[in-house]
């Protein structure tokens, strides 16, 4: 027998659209590209979780000295400061590991408690390294555990680690705020070297969650080049909220021009059609 009112657990079309309007976005390239300042383009306040030492760092000063942002804006936390103090670890084992994943997991629990009802953003940057963080740290105890009793296990089994991290986005998401996770890119590789093209590099879940998954790049960039804010672009490369929005391009981009794509209220700058005709292989 159920042990709630399913009268109570029901709501209308109109309420629950009210109710879930916040964003869910994926944002990945290759570092330096800006995708850490689309990041803190989003709602106000933002909660950053930082999980590579510094790594906001040079975005948020930037972004005060240019009066963009207040200074409570955006409030930071650097999770392997927080979490180890003055003893991080140089070489850290998956007894670390651990002790970091459980410490991002109270993070989580208490941003989404103390701030879930109010509105603004949660930023991870990066979920590449909580996805690395979260795989030590649940499969790694598994893995020396079925070894000590002679049992095979595949290190394609993924199962553990996946609920492990789909639990604190989906927690986040079930609350109020924006969710922006940035992630890392890696180099493609063949049996002949690398092809010079470049991956999306974290949990491969990531790309399906979210409401829109986009690839930062930039044009006319070069040796001893940075992007201005003109050369910088975002790809659709996966959209739950429409799908014929893969392959869409928007030059210089913040939160409002992505939440204005999402909503029909612009048109992309181009579509990119390699991207569309990947989406159409799959």
């Amino acid at each position: 027998m159920a042990k709630f009112d399913i009268v109570e657990e029901l709501i209308s079309a109109d309420d629950y659209l009210k109710e879930r309007d916040q964003l869910f976005v994926s944002l990945w390239g290759k570092t330096g590209l800006g995708k850490t300042w689309l990041a803190c383009t989003f709602p106000k306040p933002i909660y950053l979780l930082s999980l590579d030492m510094k790594g906001p760092h040079g975005v948020v000063k930037r972004m005060l000295k240019r009066n963009l942002i207040k200074p409570n804006d955006i409030m930071i936390t650097e999770a392997m400061k927080a979490c180890f103090g003055d003893r991080i670890p140089i070489a850290p084992d998956y007894e670390d590991t651990q002790e970091l994943w459980e410490y991002v997991k109270d993070w989580v629990e208490g941003i989404t408690k103390a701030y879930g009802e109010s509105g603004g953003t949660t930023v991870v940057d990066t979920a590449s390294s909580m996805w690395e963080t979260c795989d030590t740290a649940i499969s790694e105890p598994i893995r020396l555990r079925l070894e000590r009793t002679k049992k095979d296990w595949q290190r394609w089994d993924y199962q553990h680690a996946n609920r492990g991290m789909k639990g604190p986005l989906e927690k986040i998401t079930s609350t109020a705020l924006n969710l922006v996770v940035v992630s890392h890119a890696k180099a493609e590789f063949t049996s002949k070297g690398p092809t010079g093209k470049f991956l999306y590099r974290g949990f491969n879940q990531i790309p399906e969650l979210a409401d829109v998954h986009m690839r930062v790049s930039a044009e006319n960039v070069g040796r001893g080049k940075k992007p201005t804010n003109d050369d910088r672009f975002i790809t659709v490369e996966k959209c739950r909220e429409d799908d014929k929005l893969v392959g869409a391009k928007i030059y210089d981009p913040d939160y409002e021009d992505i939440a204005n794509l999402l909503s029909g209220e612009i048109e992309p700058d181009e579509y990119n059609e390699e991207v569309i005709e990947e989406e159409d292989k799959e």
